[in-house]
Parts: structure tokens; C-alpha cells; sequence
């Protein structure tokens, strides 16, 4: 299986920060500007549809210092765990405990789960986003995942009409939303960080539970370590592995409790 993943850049200081085993992507007259990585998955899709035999994934070249997980073990992940239709690594393993990433999503953006909720319903979904509900295995923040040509299938056909929706029928006061910057700390509109979380959204569907298999990257604790304090990681490890077991019924009635925490802990994703 030929594993294709496209690092996305679009300046030229950023060059150097790219992932030598991964393909430079360059973005520099960019595809769908408010979309950032979601942009050129879509293009993508559409214009090289994959072959049976590959597995292909966007990027951003921000990977290794969100993730702490450079190209190769990632990849070297992904090869040592054949038969999945879709690998993800979730670069901000201590938000994995809110109740769904809609729930992180507007408690750091205000706004953004009504705005998708609107859309989606006028898109003609039949999904309620207050209840969507994931966990440690499904919850991804950033678009870095590597799917096969099934994933990939059925997830543009699940994204595909919200996104025409918001290039060619939303309201002015909806595309004022999608494109204005999300909080005060980044320049990113609402609509990167509203695309990013439709990959934990389908994956929450019943239809993906029963037709996708899914593997997310098991950070080690000397990982987490490197990007939490030890007393932290050493509790984020746990509550992974617990979340990921037999035993993640038990954790159900603490999220709440653990999300609490984290609020007051974490600071907000970047």
C-alpha cells in the first residue's frame, strides 16, 4: 500500500520546516483561502481521485510541532498496522475528554457550533451536533489523517454538501461569520476550525462506526511527557488508554469532571 502524505505550505520560510518524509505542497496561491488544509483535500478529491492501493493525506506544516511526532514514525505507524481505512494522530491529546470537539470548538470559538448547525441543517443533514459524543479514538484537532479510497469516498460525500452550501448558499451574515477570525489569539476564520472537526463528526456517525476501520496514534507517555508537564502527561496517558479499553463506559460519568479540569489547565489550541 503506497502511503501518500502531501505537507501543505505556502511561504517560503516555512520550507524549512517541512517534513522530509512527507511531499511538499505547494499552497502558495491558495486553493479556497479560508479553508486552509480542507481546501486542498477538497480540490484534491475531486481533481485525483485515489487508487485502490493507496492510502493519501493533507497535512499542514505546522505537523511536527503540533504533533511532536516527525514524518517517519508516523508513517512507520501507519505501515506497522495494515487493513484500517483511515489513520489519525491527534495532536492535542489533553483535549480528547470534552464531551464531542464541538463542545472544545465553541467553548474556545464561541459561535461556531450554532453557525455549523445552521448550515448543516439547511444542507440537509439529520445530525444534531449537541449530541454528538467522542472519544480518545475519533476526536482529531487538525486535519491529520491518511485514508483509503473508501474513507475518502465516504467522507467527501459526507463533508461535500456543507461546503457548497457555504460557497453558494449561505447568507451574508453566515459567509461574514465563516470568514471572520475565530478568536482574538489567531488570524484563523471560523470556517478552518469549523472544517477540521468533520472528521470526528463522520466518524461519530453510525454509518462510519459500522463501515470505517479506524486506528488514532497511541502516544507514548515519554511523548506526552515532551509536551505536558510529567504530573499531566502521566494522567492524560491513563485517561487514553482507559478511553480506549473496555473500560471507557466507566469514564463517561467523570468527562464532564476531566473536562472541567482541562479548561482550567489547557490553553487553546493553535
Amino acid at each position: 500500500m503506497a502511503i501518500q502524505v502531501h505537507q501543505i505550505f505556502y511561504m517560503d520560510s516555512q520550507k524549512g520546516l517541512l517534513d522530509p518524509s512527507f511531499r511538499p505542497f505547494d499552497n502558495a496561491q491558495a486553493i479556497f483561502p479560508y479553508n486552509y488544509e480542507f481546501g486542498v483535500i477538497y480540490k484534491s478529491s475531486g481533481q485525483q481521485p485515489l487508487t485502490t492501493d493507496e492510502l493519501r493525506g493533507f497535512v499542514s506544516w505546522k505537523f511536527g510541532a503540533k504533533t511532536g511526532v516527525d514524518g517517519a514514525r508516523f508513517k512507520n505507524f501507519i505501515e506497522a498496522n495494515p487493513g484500517y481505512d483511515v489513520y489519525s494522530i491527534n495532536p492535542f491529546p489533553g483535549f480528547s475528554f470534552f464531551r464531542s470537539v464541538w463542545q472544545q470548538g465553541d467553548f474556545f470559538h464561541p459561535g461556531m457550533m450554532a453557525l455549523a448547525q445552521r448550515a448543516m441543517d439547511n444542507s440537509g443533514y439529520h445530525l444534531n451536533l449537541q449530541q454528538i459524543e467522542n472519544d480518545s479514538t475519533d476526536t482529531l484537532y487538525c486535519n491529520f489523517w491518511v485514508g483509503n479510497k473508501k474513507f475518502w469516498q465516504m467522507f467527501m460525500d459526507f463533508s461535500g454538501p456543507l461546503w457548497k452550501y457555504f460557497e453558494n448558499e449561505a447568507s451574508a451574515e453566515e459567509r461574514k461569520m465563516y470568514a471572520a477570525p475565530a478568536d482574538n489569539l489567531s488570524n484563523a476564520p471560523y470556517s478552518a476550525y469549523l472544517f477540521e472537526r468533520l472528521y470526528s463528526t463522520f466518524m461519530a456517525t453510525p454509518k462510519a462506526k459500522a463501515e470505517i476501520r479506524s486506528i488514532i496514534y497511541p502516544y507514548s507517555l515519554a511523548e506526552l511527557r515532551r509536551k505536558y508537564s510529567a504530573l499531566f502527561a502521566i494522567g492524560i496517558w491513563a485517561l487514553l488508554r482507559w478511553d480506549s479499553s473496555w473500560a471507557r463506559p466507566l469514564l463517561r460519568p467523570v468527562k464532564p469532571l476531566v473536562t472541567l479540569f482541562l479548561r482550567s489547565r489547557l490553553s487553546r489550541p493553535s
